[in-house]
C-alpha cells in the first residue's frame, strides 16, 4: 500500500515539465533538473530533498541521502496516484527551470 506524504506533494510541485524527445515526444516530469545536468548523486538528493521541503544537515547524513533517495524511488508511483485520484482546482502557472540549458533552445 502506497502512502501519499506532504513531502511527496512538494516533490511533485516542484517537479520539472519537459517535452521528452523520445519518439515522436511527449510531456514528462522531471524529479530534478540536476539530473539533466549530470550532477552528482550528491547534488541530485540534495536538490530533491530541498525540493520535497526536508531538513537536512550540511553535509546531508546518511539517514538525509536514504530519504532523499525514497523519495525519488517513490516519485513515479506519487505521480500516477495523484493523477488517478487528484484533482486540480485553481490557477497553475508552469515555470520553466530548464531554460538556461542548452539543449532547451
Amino acid at each position: 500500500m502506497f502512502t501519499l506524504t506532504e513531502a511527496h506533494l512538494k516533490l511533485l510541485r516542484q517537479g520539472a515539465v519537459l517535452w521528452s524527445p523520445v519518439e515522436s515526444g511527449a510531456p514528462a516530469t522531471q524529479i530534478s533538473p540536476a539530473k539533466l545536468n549530470d550532477g552528482s548523486p550528491e547534488e541530485i538528493e540534495a536538490d530533491i530533498a530541498r525540493r520535497a521541503g526536508l531538513v537536512v544537515g550540511n553535509p546531508p547524513s546518511a539517514a538525509d541521502r536514504q530519504h532523499a533517495k525514497k523519495l525519488a524511488e517513490e516519485f513515479h508511483e506519487a505521480f500516477a496516484q495523484t493523477r488517478a485520484n487528484g484533482k486540480l482546482t485553481g490557477r497553475y502557472e508552469c515555470a520553466n527551470p530548464l531554460v538556461d540549458f542548452a539543449f532547451a533552445a
